[in-house]
Formats: C-alpha cells, structure tokens, sequence
C-alpha cells in the first residue's frame, strides 16, 4: 500500500502546495508536513505530520464505520467497495470461482431482465440490481485474490492508521 504522505505528494505535485493550501486555508507549510513522513522507516521521528488521509483512516478505524470513504468516493466521481475478507469462496479452486463470477453476472442480468418487464426500473428495483452489482464485484475481487495468493503475490492489507501516522 502505497504511504499516505507519498500519496498527497504526488496529487499536489502538479497544482502545487500554494495553490492547496489556499484552497484548504491552511499554512503551506503545513502542506508540506502532511507530504512527509512523521516517521522513518527505522522508527526514528520524520519531519511530517499526520496528514488528512491519515486522520480519515483512524475516523474509519475508530468508528468502525465506512461511510465516511463510501461518501468520498462518491464526492470524486466514483463508488467504494470494500475487498472481501476471508469469505468461503476464496478457498474455491479458480475455475469453481470464475464459476461463481459467471453465475452472479446471471443473477444481475436477470434482475435487470425483470425490472424492464414493464418497460421502467422501480427504485427497489434499483436496488435490487445495485446489490447484485456488488455481489458480482465482490466475487471478481475474491478471484483476482485467489490468483494473486497462487502467484505469490503478497496483497499488503490496509495498515492501522495509527501505524501507518508513526512509521
């Protein structure tokens, strides 16, 4: 997983601290912090800060709760999902997966088939699709997993917060 102070580095690079920290109202120099890291790579202080994705990951952290993210996401265009933990069929074979993949793309068409009976889509029908939508996304998460683990592929999970703040 790529640092957060990385990651607001390379999103303020092209537009430039002054113009973020005028857009944020705070210190350039505080833009600047938030690019760095509070801690090195051998434990010793960094000169950085906890940074605004920093404190956004121990909110969800803390609370336990992903709306916060799921918001975001949806501020900037797009739509979170959460990766699949441990789920059973993560220990299917990859053909049996892709399987499951095949089938919950069936179940969508066919919620989607249904809903057009009548020529509209009802809001629950809606939802219906949405969720059928997220079951299929889900089980391609959990194959392109399941190849990346037969691979050896290490997946960093998403660090602790407060970790990720002290490295």
């Amino acid at each position: 997983m790529v640092d957060s102070a990385d990651t607001l580095r390379e999103a303020v690079k092209d537009v430039g601290v002054k113009r973020v920290a005028a857009a944020l109202g705070v210190s350039t120099s505080l833009v600047y912090k938030w690019c760095e890291r509070p801690n090195n790579a051998d434990g010793s202080p960094g000169s950085g800060t906890p940074n605004p994705l920093d404190r956004l990951a121990l909110l969800i952290e803390v609370s336990g709760d992903d709306r916060p993210v799921r918001w975001l996401a949806e501020a900037s265009g797009g739509f979170f999902v959460r990766n699949p933990s441990a789920r059973p069929a993560t220990g299917l074979g990859l053909l049996r997966q892709t399987q499951v993949i095949v089938r919950e793309f069936a179940d969508l068409l066919e919620s989607i088939e249904e809903s057009l009976t009548d020529g509209r889509i009802e809001p629950t029908e809606a939802g219906d699709i949405r969720r059928e939508w997220e079951q299929l996304k889900s089980a391609g998460e959990m194959l392109v997993v399941s190849c990346e683990r037969r691979a050896g592929v290490a997946r960093k999970g998403a660090r602790s917060p407060r970790r990720a703040a002290s490295e």
